[in-house]
């Protein structure tokens, strides 16, 4: 529902008034959706959902401005948001710590190119492999245990996605290539691409991985997000792992993640650019200064 978080900011900048903005807001009611329907039956559709809602919510800001009005109810109402998104909804939770919190200081970078649901189950696997020196022919099998959100996300694919998007929302797979090759990144799972998901080394893992409710973490959801991992060696071990799913990215990792992400598409001086630009965003004039280092080739 990012539409809502574009459409205020557009009011912001565009210095609409109390009525225009509540406006904005309502008819950024109409634009709301975002079904996770993909994770089960594939398509590109999840790329397009932030672009979406960004355009939702300017195009909500000027069609108010224009004057343009639809209910001032739209997420508390009968028939609004509230109720069609939530069983039980909480409308005194839209405006707990309005003001005083801002949910735009908890976005997280995600460590690699998959579902948040997946970082935990990664780094946990990897941590194992490194800490008791094994290798992926001294695994049998592994068992991954998630709550009930995550098995729907990222566990109902399972070991041969037929696209990147299904791939990335793959808990067999993704963790099979960060097994087999060490690599959950862009490049990777493009790699994975060109071989159809066909790779010998991961298909045959990705068989052998098994996700299953894991009661305790369920118990503890929303609350704690986080991934049990159990590797069974062929000697009969099992070695047990667990990572959250969210954590903070050192921004070491974040500004290499960026590069690797632009390389090939901007040049090392646009990526250097954009990176100093972006850090010192409170002292620019213009967001020109941004966006002219966005041009592929420069």
């Amino acid at each position: 529902h990012g539409v809502f978080g574009a459409a205020a900011a557009a009011s912001r900048l565009m210095r609409l008034p109390e009525r225009e903005t509540l406006m904005a807001l309502s008819l950024a009611g109409s634009h709301a959706s975002g079904t996770t329907e993909y994770t089960i039956g594939g398509g590109d559709i999840k790329r397009f959902h932030a672009g979406m809602g960004a355009a939702g919510g300017i195009r909500s800001a000027r069609a108010a401005a224009c004057g343009m009005t639809g209910p001032a109810t739209i997420l508390e109402g009968k028939r609004g948001i509230l109720q069609a998104f939530s069983d039980h909804p909480d409308p005194k939770a839209l405006v707990d710590g309005l003001g005083t919190q801002w949910a735009l200081m908890q976005t997280e970078v995600k460590p690699y190119t998959v579902c948040g649901l997946l970082n935990g189950q990664i780094d946990a696997l990897r941590s194992i492999m490194k800490e008791h020196s094994i290798q992926v022919d001294d695994i049998a099998k592994i068992i991954v245990g998630g709550d009930r959100f995550a098995m729907t996300h990222v566990g109902s694919i399972g070991p041969r996605p037929k696209t990147i998007i299904e791939a990335q929302f793959s808990t067999h797979f993704s963790l099979a290539m960060s097994a087999v090759l060490g690599a959950n990144d862009f490049s990777a799972y493009h790699a994975m691409a060109k071989e159809n998901f066909e790779h010998a080394g991961v298909c045959e893992l990705a068989r052998r991985i098994e996700m299953v409710l894991d009661p305790d973490l369920e118990a503890r959801y929303p609350d704690i997000s986080k991934a049990t991992v159990t590797a069974v060696t062929k000697g009969g071990r099992k070695l047990y792992g667990e990572g959250f799913c969210f954590r903070e990215l050192p921004q070491e990792e974040v500004e290499s993640k960026f590069r690797k992400l632009v390389d090939g598409t901007l040049t090392p001086e646009q990526a250097r650019g954009i990176m100093e630009t972006i850090a010192n965003m409170e002292t620019i004039e213009k967001v020109t200064g941004l966006t002219g280092l966005l041009v592929r080739g420069k």
